[in-house]
């Protein structure tokens, strides 16, 4: 019985999830940067907004820049396709950055 009861208390961990979110930028001008931001399969549109702006404000300082263009979309992950039999999706956000003149 106890047995059981671990085995649906692991279970129950497995299926609730946290969202995880990484971002990461490339600098495509003077003052440019490429923003892109990857969550798992619990990650919104709205946390991987928060990411962009978390890597905006390390790379031009807080809230010292704008963004020239931005898009979100989720694309299917078939890396756990093996051990799970099922392709998950995942988010992602990329935006271009632009950091004001006084940005350093």
């Amino acid at each position: 019985m106890i047995g059981r009861l671990a085995l649906l208390l692991v279970g129950a961990a497995f299926l609730s999830g946290c969202s995880i979110a990484i971002a990461k930028h490339e600098e495509i001008g003077p003052g440019r940067y490429q923003v892109s931001a990857y969550g798992n399969v619990f990650s919104t549109e709205d946390d991987l907004q928060v990411k962009l702006k978390e890597e905006a404000d390390e790379v031009c300082g807080i809230e010292n820049y704008s963004f020239a263009s931005s898009e979100y979309g989720r694309k299917q992950d078939w890396s756990s396709f093996a051990a799970t039999g099922l392709a998950m999706s995942k988010g992602v956000a990329e935006a271009e950055v632009l950091c004001n003149e006084d940005a350093g």
